[in-house]
């Protein structure tokens, strides 16, 4: 939980090669990006789940212990790498 005490009142960025985008999330378990979807996380142990309408539309693991200014890598919903950064502010 951590982690997410970190993204709280700040700036998630996902960026895949020259593409990025931002998401918010807050303490409510609600979330929204600039890719325009809204809806709700989860947070079970260190997997992460997004749901739009009440379906869940991915999962990912969430590592523990990152503050602001941190970035890690991992594997979007097609397989293709990504880097997540926490970034002060929104």
């Amino acid at each position: 939980m951590d982690t997410m005490n970190a993204a709280f009142g700040n700036t998630v960025r996902v960026t895949q090669g020259a593409a990025s985008y931002d998401a918010h999330y807050n303490p409510d378990g609600s979330f929204s990006n600039t890719l325009g979807l809204k809806g709700q996380w989860t947070l079970d142990g260190e997997t992460l789940t997004l749901l739009v309408d009440g379906a869940p539309i991915g999962s990912t693991t969430l590592p523990a212990g990152k503050v602001v200014g941190d970035s890690w890598g991992m594997k979007d919903q097609s397989g293709q790498d990504a880097v997540v950064a926490i970034v002060a502010g929104r």
